[in-house]
C-alpha cells in the first residue's frame, strides 16, 4: 500500500500553533484500516512541508544579524543562500531540533515508530522535499537528525517519486510556483540556460518564498509579540493566539483583509501595532540580499510578477500613517498583492498546478501505467480526473490538501472562517486489495475531510 499526506507543516510554534496531536491518531488509525486491504507493505509518502523550518522567529529570537541569515550576506549561485554554508547549517539544524521538541512532532514520530508494530508489515519511507523544507536537499545533517528519530525505519529523500506499480507519479507540486522555486532564479544567477525545471540543481536554491515565510508573516507575528504582554493579560495572549493562525489564510493574499477584520471590533485596539509590526517586517525583508538580487534578475512583469516591486510599493503605502483598515482597501484597490505571495485561488481550473499536472501527463509521462499525478502545496485538497477510458484507466491530478486549519472568506465579505482538515490518498497495486476489484489496474481510496473542532 501506498499512504500520501502532506503539508502538515509542523513548527518550532514560535510563530505559529501546529496541528493538534490528535490528528496523527486519527491518521494512524486511518492507515491501520487501510492496511486491512490484503497488505504486502506500507510505503509512507510524505509529500513535503511536513516540516516548516522557516516559519519561526529563530533569527529574531538568537539576535541573528539580517546578513548572517540563509537570505543575507553574499549569497552562493549554487544555492541563492548565504555563502557561510556552516553557519546557515548550524542555524537550520538549531531550528530543526526546536521542531522535535514540539508536541506535534513528537507524536508524528511516536506514530510513525509504532507503524511497523502495529501493521505487522514492514515500514518505509519516502520523504518529499517541499518549498517549507527545502534544506532538506541542502544539508544531509537533517536527514541523519531525522533517522535517529526513527531507528529501524527505511528513510528515502527525493524531490519526486515514480511508483507504477501504484499508477503514481508525486512531487510536492512548488515547481509550478514562480516564488517558490528557485529555478528561473537559478537559471539566471548561474548563467546556465540549460537547466531543467526539474533538475536536482535546482531544488537546492532557495526562493523568495522563504524570506518572505520568515521576515514577513513569521516577523510580523514577532513584532507583535514584542509590543504586547502575552504573559499576564489575557485579552493579550488571545490576540495573539488568533494571529498566529495567519498562515492559514487562503488565498493568502487576503492577509490584509484578515488584519483588518481582527481589528474592526474585537482586537480593534491592536490596530496600530498590527501596522507598525507589518511597516518592520517589509523592512527585514526588503533589505535582504535574496530580495535585492531576486528584484534586480526577476524585472519582467509579464513572467514573474515582479514580487519583490510589489511588496516595495506595499512598503511605500504603509509608509504613511494609515490605519489597518486603509491598507486594506489600499491593497484591494491598488496593489495585486496575490502574485506576490504565489498563492492560488481555491478550486479553480487557472490553478497552476492542475495546469502542471497536466503538462506532466502530456509532455513528461511516458509510462502508461501511470494514472495518478499526485501534488500538495496549495493547501487546498481536490481531484481532477483529465480523461477516462471504458476500462476504467484515468489521467487524475489528486492534490493532497493539508492538515492545517484552512481559514476562508465567508461568502458575504463580512469574516473569516476556520476549519481544520485531513487529507488522505492510499493506492493499492494489482496484489492488494483484491476483493470485488473493477479491474487489474491500482486501486485508490481518496479521503478529504473537515473538522470545526479539534483533533481531539
Amino acid at each position: 500500500m501506498l499512504a500520501i499526506v502532506s503539508d502538515v507543516h509542523l513548527t518550532d510554534e514560535s510563530t505559529a500553533r501546529n496541528v493538534d496531536e490528535g490528528a496523527f491518531r486519527y491518521l494512524s488509525d486511518a492507515i491501520v484500516t487501510a492496511a486491512q486491504r490484503e497488505i504486502q507493505e506500507l510505503h509512507l509518502v510524505l509529500l513535503g512541508d511536513i516540516f516548516d523550518l522557516v516559519r519561526t522567529d529563530y533569527w529574531h529570537e538568537e539576535k541573528i544579524k539580517l546578513a548572517d541569515r540563509p537570505w543575507g550576506g553574499v549569497l552562493d549561485p549554487a544555492t541563492g543562500m548565504n555563502s557561510d554554508t556552516a553557519e546557515v547549517e548550524r542555524q537550520f539544524n538549531a531550528i530543526f531540533e526546536r521542531i522535535l521538541a514540539t508536541p506535534g512532532s513528537r507524536a508524528l514520530m511516536q506514530m510513525l515508530r509504532h507503524l511497523p508494530e502495529q501493521l505487522g508489515r514492514p515500514v518505509r519511507i519516502t520523504y518529499i522535499v517541499g518549498n517549507h523544507d527545502r534544506v532538506f536537499n541542502n544539508f544531509t545533517s537533517l536527514h541523519e537528525r531525522m533517522r535517529r528519530e526513527l531507528p529501524g525505519i527505511e528513510i528515502t529523500f527525493a524531490n519526486a517519486l515514480h511508483a507504477p506499480e501504484y499508477g503514481v507519479s508525486a512531487r510536492h507540486g512548488h515547481e509550478w510556483d514562480d516564488v517558490c522555486h528557485g529555478w528561473r532564479f537559478a537559471r539566471k544567477t548561474q548563467h546556465d540556460s540549460t537547466m531543467g525545471l526539474f533538475d536536482p540543481e535546482a531544488y537546492k536554491v532557495m526562493a523568495i518564498g522563504e524570506p518572505i515565510t520568515a521576515e514577513l508573516m513569521s516577523g510580523l507575528i514577532h513584532h507583535v509579540r514584542q509590543q504586547i504582554d502575552c504573559v499576564s493579560s489575557a485579552e493579550d495572549r488571545d490576540f495573539f493566539m488568533n494571529l498566529q493562525e495567519l498562515n492559514n489564510l487562503r488565498p493568502i493574499f487576503h492577509v490584509f483583509h484578515w488584519l483588518a477584520w481582527l481589528a474592526r471590533d474585537r482586537y480593534r485596539k491592536y490596530g496600530e501595532i498590527m501596522l507598525r509590526s507589518v511597516r518592520m517586517s517589509l523592512d527585514s525583508l526588503l533589505r535582504s540580499t535574496l530580495a535585492a538580487k531576486w528584484d534586480r534578475i526577476q524585472a519582467d512583469f509579464l513572467l514573474w510578477g515582479d514580487t519583490v516591486y510589489q511588496l516595495g510599493l506595499l512598503r511605500s503605502l504603509v509608509k504613511t500613517h494609515i490605519s489597518v483598515e486603509s491598507l486594506s482597501w489600499l491593497v484591494s484597490t491598488g496593489v495585486n498583492i496575490k502574485s506576490a505571495f504565489g498563492i492560488f485561488l481555491p478550486k479553480s481550473d487557472d490553478d497552476d498546478l492542475v495546469r502542471g499536472a497536466r503538462k506532466e501527463f502530456d509532455q513528461r509521462i511516458k509510462d502508461k501505467r501511470i494514472q495518478y499525478v499526485v501534488y500538495g502545496h496549495t493547501h487546498e485538497a481536490r481531484h481532477d480526473c483529465f480523461s477516462a477510458a471504458v476500462d476504467g484507466v484515468v489521467r487524475m491530478y489528486i492534490n493532497t490538501g493539508t492538515y492545517l486549519p484552512l481559514i476562508e472568506r465567508s461568502r458575504d465579505g463580512q469574516g473569516y472562517v476556520s476549519s481544520n482538515q485531513m487529507t488522505m490518498a492510499f493506492f493499492y497495486h494489482d496484489q492488494e486489495d483484491t476483493n470485488q476489484r473493477a479491474g487489474d489496474g491500482p486501486t485508490l481510496a481518496l479521503w478529504n475531510g473537515i473538522r470545526r473542532k479539534r483533533h481531539v
